[in-house]
């Protein structure tokens, strides 16, 4: 984990950046991104789970001790990225992103990008 502790303002525009450039780049990962260092990212991943939210969501975690998806500040079509079906498998939007062929990868990474932020949190 970080050291930093993003704002929520800082954590979805990262989220956003970080995400528009994996839509132009559908054969890259999140930290071949060039904002990865000096955003937190680090050769060490310092950033938890690749995800500025998820880094978000986890500081505000141990401040208010909820579940980390519960602290996300972006709303996901299934409550997190990472939803389990009842077999345990990961069936969640990130999931469908890491296991796409390249022209539904841009979709779907457009789609993460855009995610609604929630006001809750």
């Amino acid at each position: 984990m970080s050291n930093t502790k993003l704002t929520k303002e800082e954590a979805i525009r990262l989220h956003r950046e970080l995400w528009d450039w994996l839509s132009k780049y559908p054969k890259a990962g999140k930290i071949s991104w060039p904002g990865w260092i000096g955003n937190g990212g680090d050769v060490d991943d310092n950033v938890l789970s690749h995800c500025f939210c998820c880094e978000y969501a986890n500081n505000l975690t141990e401040i208010n001790g909820k579940q980390m998806c519960e602290n996300c500040p972006l709303s996901w079509p299934n409550r997190c990225c990472q939803e389990q079906n009842e077999d345990g498998c990961l069936v969640g939007l990130f999931e469908d992103w890491q296991n796409a062929k390249r022209y539904k990868r841009v979709l779907i990474a457009e789609q993460i990008r855009d995610l609604p932020v929630r006001e809750d949190i």
